[in-house]
């Protein structure tokens, strides 16, 4: 289950903000940004702040892939479109999510 579920953005979304707990799952920690999605921006602004602070804003490599963020990250959040937006609305977050995968190899900077 994830905030996404629930129609909730975390707002501070950045590796900093994920633990891991006793049994390795990852969690997500610092909650006081969390908030309703209100727009398709609010989706897209939630997921550049995690693929950027993965290579920490451009300092270092990140420790994903572009592969890996997709399936991992971007799928989800396009599996749930249809639960946390508007029928008039979803296009154009699929629209932007599609935008974004293409700009994965640059925008996460792994080891060439």
């Amino acid at each position: 289950m994830t905030l996404n579920d629930f129609g909730l953005m975390h707002g501070d979304f950045q590796v900093k903000n994920t633990a891991r707990d006793i049994n390795n799952r990852v969690r997500i920690v610092d909650l006081t940004e969390m908030r309703k999605f209100n727009s398709p921006d609010d989706a897209l602004n939630d997921i550049m702040l995690y693929m950027e602070s993965l290579s920490k804003f451009g300092t270092r490599f990140s420790p994903v892939s572009p592969q890996q963020f997709d399936e991992y990250f971007l799928k989800t959040y396009e599996k749930n479109t249809p639960d946390v937006f508007p029928e008039s609305k979803r296009l154009e977050v699929k629209m932007a999510i599609h935008a974004l995968r293409d700009m994965l190899d640059v925008t996460l900077i792994t080891p060439q």
